[in-house]
């Protein structure tokens, strides 16, 4: 429904020759599973919530894949950049399967919380590929700006992100800007394969993690390294206190 209505505003928008952002919230896959019942039984050898989730998870494939369709058949996918990814990681009611394998699940700031699927696909310009690069929500905004040509960060309008527009066409061979996470009083930041995590709201303790050699976080190296350690919290501290300004109004 969601993807039709947007379908219906984009063609709206097109014959008027106008440029458009639009945003689609997909509720699915999201509790309570419900999926339709044509997808529910493809999955009707496995137990009854597992096979809602699974089938929500089919409907979302068919809904993006009639959206990239729509696109095609108003003529402007090639001038159309469409940014897909989830929101959070997988639910703990469905195993490691559902992270990768990753350590952690939704509402944790371990892997399996908070990497997620991301695809950009844009016909006109971008060859389809993989990448490694690090990214994040926070990026959609300068990469935008960018591609528009719009200016990008001031002194006194801070952004977490930066714009992805390089990785269009190459590589970027590095992140300079770190990506922080804060939820309910958990948090990790991440700079370079080094990530630092406060993986509970009441307690200060971190940890500190290599995601290149140790990608499940199993080896806590924060006491091991304690000059990178103290510099990573160094840091996390600044951009947190950047965080309150923006949330108080005062950048």
């Amino acid at each position: 429904m969601l993807v039709s209505e947007a379908l219906n505003h984009l063609e709206s928008e097109n014959k008027n020759d106008k440029p458009v952002f639009l945003v689609i919230w997909l509720s699915s896959p999201h509790s309570p599973w419900q999926a339709d019942n044509k997808y529910f039984k493809e999955f009707k050898t496995l137990d009854s919530s597992t096979a809602n989730h699974y089938g929500e998870i089919v409907e979302v494939d068919h809904a993006i894949g009639k959206l990239r369709s729509g696109l095609r058949k108003l003529g402007i996918a090639d001038n159309t950049i469409l940014w897909f990814n989830g929101d959070n990681g997988g639910v703990k009611d469905f195993g490691s399967a559902a992270v990768g394998g990753l350590r952690g699940f939704k509402g944790d700031v371990y892997e399996g919380g908070i990497r997620v699927p991301c695809i950009i696909e844009w016909p006109g310009k971008i060859i389809p590929r993989i990448s490694s690069f690090p990214s994040v929500t926070m990026d959609i905004y300068p990469t935008i700006l960018d591609i528009l040509d719009l200016p990008q960060e001031s002194e006194d309008y801070p952004m977490d992100g930066i714009s992805l527009k390089g990785l269009f066409t190459g590589d970027v061979p590095q992140r300079l800007k770190p990506i922080g996470f804060r939820y309910q009083g958990k948090a990790a930041f991440i700079d370079g394969h080094m990530k630092l995590v406060k993986a509970k709201a009441r307690n200060n303790a971190f940890e500190m993690f290599d995601l290149v050699t140790d990608p499940l976080e199993t080896k806590n190296l924060f006491a091991s390294h304690p000059e990178i350690s103290a510099r990573l919290v160094t840091a996390f501290e600044q951009w947190n206190i950047s965080v309150e300004r923006s949330i108080k109004g005062n950048d």
